[in-house]
């Protein structure tokens, strides 16, 4: 008899070993984000501290949604702040002539640089000097069919740009103000900005500086507009106070005929191509993410 209660209870030990535990943890995966309840991911390599997960009321990886909303797929699955007093979102960063070759067209692709570093951030993909160079010239292959030129490129045209080759949704506004910008920023929406560009005043152009020029509007401190100016060598996280990037805000001009000025391609001197660009229409581009 004490032998049959011996094999019994080691029996019953020996099953409470591999029994299921009472808690799992789950990995959020780009295709479907937990909710605001649950932990935020682990990342890769990363020790995991058991019991503190344990603590955590946490569903199973089964009970974990899937499918995104289509606010989630805007975001990114980086969680907006409405609220926040300061944003800087981590748009990664390229020059537009990536190996420092400022001659054509790379001296003219600020917009399809923006474009670029706009779809990497969303679609998490990294950047770097040859995939910018390959994305430029796919963008300059995509214009000369379709419009016939690669200069300078209009709001509109930024939109169609972006929409047909990155798949971006974009919104053109007219509502350039500070408070509009910001509140954009703070739901993870990039706002590209083009600007008659000598306007901006920055000191690490090749003087005078560019006279339409393009900013990615990453984020925003307590004065001034956090960009990737992709113009500059010293481009990633560059700030403008806010009145700079508000002032030098101006879309391609329209001429009187009703043709677009496109700086680049006219042959007036640059005197009057400046004096030109600041009676174009304040417009902005807002990137709401991929469609």
């Amino acid at each position: 008899m004490y032998r049959f209660l011996a094999i019994l209870s080691l029996v019953l030990l020996l099953s409470g070993c591999t029994s299921k535990p009472d808690f799992e943890f789950t990995i959020e995966t780009k295709n479907g984000a937990p909710k605001d309840d649950v932990i935020e991911t682990a990342l890769v390599n990363e020790p995991i501290d058991l019991a503190e997960k344990k603590k955590v009321n946490e569903p199973s990886s089964k009970e974990v949604k899937t499918e995104q909303t289509e606010g989630e797929k805007d975001l990114n699955n980086k969680a907006p702040d409405v609220a926040a007093t300061t944003v800087d979102w981590p748009v990664p960063f390229a020059m537009q002539a990536p190996f420092s070759n400022w001659d054509m067209p790379y001296q003219e692709m600020c917009e399809e640089t923006a474009l670029v570093l706009s779809a990497k951030y969303y679609k998490n993909e990294p950047i770097d000097k040859a995939t910018m160079d390959q994305e430029l010239k796919k963008v300059r292959d995509w214009e000369s069919i379709e419009w016939g030129v690669y200069t300078d490129s209009t709001a509109e045209e930024i939109k169609k740009m972006g929409e047909s080759v990155f798949g971006l949704n974009i919104e053109i506004s007219t509502d350039v103000s500070i408070e509009n910008i910001k509140d954009h920023l703070r739901k993870n929406q990039l706002v590209l900005v083009p600007t008659a560009g000598r306007e901006l005043g920055n000191p690490y152009f090749k003087q005078p500086g560019p006279l339409y020029h393009v900013l990615v509007v990453r984020g925003f401190t307590d004065n001034s507009f956090i960009t990737n100016d992709v113009g500059i060598g010293k481009g990633e996280g560059y700030k403008y106070k806010f009145q700079t990037v508000i002032n030098a805000a101006h879309d391609l001009p329209i001429l009187e005929d009703g043709s677009i000025f496109r700086p680049y391609d006219s042959n007036i001197n640059d005197d009057l191509k400046r004096e030109e660009m600041k009676t174009g229409t304040p417009r902005i581009l807002i990137i709401k993410g991929i469609k």
